[in-house]
């Protein structure tokens, strides 16, 4: 006998208010009825989302013939509790939510509520582009590919999000026309700024159409450096900063062309004033990368080939900047370094 103790009944309440703009995908109701207990999780949404869990035990213990129901109850409350609820934005694109920072577990169960998302939803783009993301940051880029392709078989609309994503995951296979195509794709004919910085960056990551990424960059950051520009120090505003951060990524964005191009030089200083105005963990891995080259450089006269050429390798922050001898070319500490990986 498995025993359940006096009979109870338990609801807990979850009520999330969303901004304009925004909705919860709401995932599929359980109701699970046996002798013994019961079991329910409901979902609903006007203007607020609702989802109560009710649990109710009708007998004080469960009969040995009656362990696969209970084994089965138990298993679905635990998935109910652990259910990711994804938002998605009304707009055309949107960001890909980052699984960065989730524990093995959760990262797991995030990845597992998106497929299960995306198999309910197949023509749903966002899904298609949150779940293909969830790929490529595991190295498979095929099944990033098959995923989009999928999608778009199921939804032909198009949108700079997927084929942004797609010439992504092409960059991985590697598939470099077929790259190509999508990434001519999803910049169009008036790609805005941050568009054009991506896909600089996609093609400098790959290593591959160089010059075409430096041409997306000088496109990009046209409006950025005029603005930045016009920045007076006795007068400056809070969407000043805001423009100093976008101008970070845009100097660490040169940066690593120029190191991919082979000029690490140049390559240096833009890294390093891209690190001093923010530090991001992956201006922070590129700054590493640059200053290894250099240091050999200087000392061997010999470049680094992991840094010459194919993809980056996945390190941990910490694993990358004890990669360098002297501590004089480490960036400043920073604790957030030590719980991040470098994606």
């Amino acid at each position: 006998m498995l025993p359940l103790g006096s009979p109870s009944d338990i609801t807990f309440e979850i009520t999330v208010k969303f901004p304009a703009g925004y909705a919860p995908v709401l995932p599929q109701n359980v109701v699970r009825k046996t002798d013994f207990a019961e079991f329910s999780a409901t979902y609903s949404v006007d203007k607020v989302l609702g989802g109560p869990l009710h649990v109710k035990t009708l007998l004080p213990e469960v009969s040995g013939d009656k362990r696969a129901e209970y084994s089965g109850l138990v298993k679905s409350a635990n998935e109910a509790a652990q259910t990711c609820i994804y938002v998605r934005t009304t707009a055309e694109d949107f960001v890909v939510p980052s699984l960065a920072g989730l524990t093995p577990f959760e990262r797991k169960a995030a990845v597992a509520g998106l497929e299960k998302q995306f198999a309910e939803n197949p023509g749903d783009h966002q899904f298609a582009v949150a779940l293909s993301q969830a790929h490529m940051d595991d190295h498979r880029y095929r099944e990033a590919a098959d995923v989009l392709e999928k999608s778009l078989a199921v939804n032909s609309e198009r949108s700079q999000g997927i084929n942004l994503a797609l010439a992504k995951a092409f960059l991985g296979v590697p598939d470099a026309d077929k790259a190509m195509d999508q990434l001519r794709n999803a910049l169009g004919d008036q790609p805005d700024n941050a568009l054009l910085n991506e896909a600089a960056l996609a093609l400098a990551d790959a290593n591959i159409h160089l010059d075409d990424a430096l041409t997306y960059f000088n496109r990009a950051v046209t409006e950025i450096s005029s603005k930045s520009s016009a920045i007076s120090p006795d007068a400056a505003q809070v969407a000043d900063f805001r423009l100093l951060r976008g101008l970070a990524i845009d100097w660490d964005a040169l940066g690593w062309i120029k190191f991919r191009m082979g000029d690490a030089a140049t390559a240096e200083k833009y890294s390093l004033a891209a690190w001093e105005l923010k530090q991001a963990p992956s201006i922070g891995e590129h700054l590493v990368e640059v200053y290894e080259k250099t240091r050999k450089e200087q000392t061997s006269g010999k470049s680094v080939p992991a840094g010459a050429s194919g993809r980056r390798p996945q390190r941990s922050g910490r694993e990358t900047f004890r990669r360098i001898e002297s501590p004089a070319r480490v960036p400043p500490k920073d604790s957030r370094w030590d719980s991040i990986r470098l994606v």
